[in-house]
C-alpha cells in the first residue's frame, strides 16, 4: 500500500513536471510510527513537532513536511483526497522535497474513521540541493 502511495504522489509530481520523490526507509519508520500511534491512542493529528520525529530516526533534514488522512481504504482514494486539500496537494508538490516515507495502518483513527489511516514525511536533506526550482505546481493547489 505505502508504494502505491508513493508512484501516486510521484504520479501527480510527473503530471507537474516535478521530479519524482525517492523512498526513504528513516521516513517510513517516522511516518509508519506516527500512524501506529495516531491509531493506537486514537489521536488524529500531526502533534506539536512532526521534525523531531524525523529528526529521531536519524534523518537529518533542512526541508521538511507531513500529510496525514484517515478514513481512506485505498491508496487512490487518500492520493485524490490529499491533491483536493491545499495544504496537503503543496506537500506533494514542493519542488524542494526529495525523499518521501509512507506509513499506513488498516484501522481508522478512534471518533475519524474505521478503515485506513495514513501518514506521509516529505524531506530535503540537509546540504543536499533541491531537486527542482520550479515554484509553479504547488502554488495551484488544490487540483
Amino acid at each position: 500500500m505505502d508504494t502505491a502511495v508513493v508512484c501516486l504522489v510521484n504520479r501527480e509530481r510527473g503530471a507537474h513536471r516535478l521530479p519524482p520523490l525517492h523512498g526513504n526507509r528513516r521516513l517510513d519508520r517516522s511516518a509508519q510510527g506516527w500512524t501506529d500511534f495516531m491509531v493506537s491512542h486514537g489521536e488524529f493529528t500531526h502533534g506539536s513537532n512532526f521534525g523531531s520525529r524525523i529528526t529521531a530516526v536519524g534523518f537529518r533534514w533542512s526541508q521538511a513536511g507531513e500529510n496525514i488522512a484517515t478514513g481512506f481504504e485505498t491508496p487512490a482514494a487518500v492520493v485524490r483526497a490529499w491533491m483536493a486539500s491545499e495544504g496537503h496537494c503543496r506537500n506533494i508538490l514542493t519542488p524542494g522535497f526529495a525523499s518521501v516515507g509512507t506509513g499506513v495502518a488498516a484501522a481508522g483513527v478512534r471518533g475519524y474513521g474505521t478503515r485506513g489511516t495514513w501518514t506521509q514525511d516529505f524531506a530535503l536533506r540537509r546540504n543536499q540541493r533541491a531537486p527542482s526550482h520550479n515554484r509553479g505546481p504547488a502554488d495551484g493547489c488544490p487540483y
